[in-house]
């Protein structure tokens, strides 16, 4: 390209000097101007077509609520399930009163007197072997204790010392591991198998009865007792019917099956 035809020229000329510009690159550079102008007025003229039918009465709410996103609404039950009741910590019995201690046997305990006369029985010192079970006195008494400080034992009649057995039975654990579970629903079990005593009905009787049972290790009920009643028949009826449920899942301490000792609330309620 010759020095006059370049201050002519654009930059596609520069570029495409000595080239086939008849390839189609040079020409969709030539003509990117008047395409992009036409891609730009028909895209303004959709804009306004819309914006045009948005604004018809009638269509607004339509438009809207074609563009408004789906709204799902979620409603939240809430479930409680009952609690085991916690039972109370087992009361401890008040310990014995302490019995005043017995008053000691005593000796007369006599100067000694050089005589030149007999001594008789009554004047003789008081010997050892007599202060082994008695004190020091100004008389002797022979219906108290025997004067020497020890603990009270049980004893065979030999000086055997005998343990003494506690002979209250020991009740198992209220809480294990794995606490033991009623096969099925027990609120559903028992109105099943409650009936209201007529007593209570005429009386007008409500309220809870607690009773208190052991689960073995078999699952199997047993102890079951009435802790704190309401009367008119409804401790009983409630105590018959525990001591006729049908095997739990028995509780587990350490993978073993345990005895474990619950405590179950049967409420009465007229309708």
């Amino acid at each position: 390209m010759n020095i006059n035809a370049l201050n002519h020229a654009d930059y596609l000329d520069i570029l495409f000097d000595n080239r086939n510009k008849a390839y189609g690159s040079y020409q969709l550079r030539r003509t990117y101007a008047q395409r992009a102008g036409k891609a730009m007025l028909l895209l303004y003229g959709a804009l306004a077509a819309l914006a045009g039918y948005a604004m018809v009465p009638g269509k607004q709410t339509d438009v809207l609520a074609e563009i408004k996103p789906h709204q799902t609404v979620c409603t939240v039950t809430e479930v409680k399930l009952p609690q085991p009741e916690i039972p109370a910590p087992p009361q401890q019995p008040a310990p014995p009163a302490k019995q005043p201690p017995a008053a000691p046997n005593t000796a007369t305990l006599t100067a000694p007197v050089i005589v030149n006369k007999a001594i008789q029985d009554e004047d003789y010192m008081t010997r050892q072997t007599e202060m082994t079970h008695a004190v020091a006195g100004t008389t002797t008494n022979t219906t108290g204790g025997d004067g020497i400080a020890s603990t009270t034992t049980t004893g065979d009649g030999n000086n055997n010392v005998i343990p003494v057995v506690d002979t209250k039975p020991q009740l198992p654990p209220p809480y294990v591991e794995v606490m033991p579970e009623f096969n099925g629903n027990i609120a559903a079990w028992l109105a099943a198998h409650i009936s209201y005593p007529q007593a209570a009905r005429d009386a007008g009787i409500e309220g809870r009865v607690l009773l208190q049972f052991i689960v073995n290790e078999d699952g199997s009920i047993s102890d079951a007792t009435v802790l704190r009643g309401i009367g008119g028949g409804c401790d009983a009826e409630a105590l018959s019917v525990v001591k006729q449920m049908p095997k739990w899942k028995a509780g587990r301490q350490n993978g073993k099956a345990v005895k474990v000792l619950f405590r179950l609330p049967v409420v009465f309620t007229l309708q």
